[in-house]
């Protein structure tokens, strides 16, 4: 009997040791998810200030562009008064309307590329 006492004891021992490298294996896994989690956790926050980033951007290039319209409506207001200028401001209506569309168009290519890199 104290033979089996001993036998019982010894795999009790290897139960609790089989037990704790269990516990052991999977306490590394979560250290290891909590690492892959933290890593994509710190390359969200990369890609969230590099979009906040080029939002502003864009927002001050519309703001610019805003302004050269209002600028460009100004000028045009005072040269319709001038009857004798309507040949020369239908040139510079022209040209601004070509820069206004290869600007226009530059900031739909900026907008299509800033969404494809989301």
């Amino acid at each position: 009997t104290l033979e089996k006492a001993k036998r019982k004891l010894e795999d009790d021992i290897e139960d609790v040791k089989d037990k704790l490298e269990e516990e052991e294996d999977e306490r590394k896994k979560l250290q290891d998810l909590v690492r892959k989690l933290e890593a994509e956790n710190a390359d969200l926050r990369s890609k969230l200030d590099a979009a906040t980033a080029r939002i502003g951007q864009l927002e001050k290039m519309a703001e610019q562009l805003q302004r050269q319209l209002n600028e460009q409506v100004n000028s045009l207001e005072g040269e319709i008064k001038d009857k004798s200028g309507l040949e020369k401001l239908k040139k510079k209506l022209e040209n601004d309307l070509s820069q206004n569309n290869a600007r226009l168009e530059a900031w739909g290519r900026a907008q299509q590329h800033h969404h494809k890199n989301k």
